[in-house]
């Protein structure tokens, strides 16, 4: 979010040039999520594990989800979910490298292939859970 400090000062080039080349804009450690299907609802979730010295791409590494309430992943009326951030097993797959970074007005995204862009978590995502359903 832009403070009203940041538009104004310097005219706005030091908020325009950290934008430019990402710069701070996200850090390692950081959470993205991909929700997709279409007769199925799913949800991938991505740690970001190293940035390049731009800013504008990043390696992400695929993380392991929880159900957070509802029954299960196959229950016929689905779940919420949300990724697992601690442990070294939370990882559930091999780092993905050079994905460039989309930076938005309002949000950030990566695109993983053609059917998934995800979008970066922010702290008030980790609140609530992601719709989930299994059963096709």
């Amino acid at each position: 979010m832009i403070t009203l400090e940041q538009k104004t000062s310097h005219n706005g080039s030091e908020e325009r040039r950290t934008r430019q080349n990402g710069t701070g804009a996200i850090r390692v450690g950081d959470i993205f999520v991909a929700s997709w299907g279409y007769s199925m609802s799913l949800n991938d979730f991505y740690e970001v594990v190293e940035l390049s010295k731009t800013g504008k791409t990043c390696t992400i590494r695929p993380i392991k989800s929880r159900v957070v309430s509802g029954h299960g992943l196959y229950d016929s009326e689905g779940c919420y979910v949300l990724p697992v951030t601690e442990g070294a097993d939370r990882y559930c797959g091999q780092p993905i490298p050079r994905k460039r970074i989309s930076f938005r007005p309002g949000f950030t995204s990566i695109t993983i292939d053609a059917c998934r862009t995800a979008f970066l978590m922010k702290e008030q995502d980790f609140e609530r859970g992601y719709y989930e359903n299994h059963n096709d």
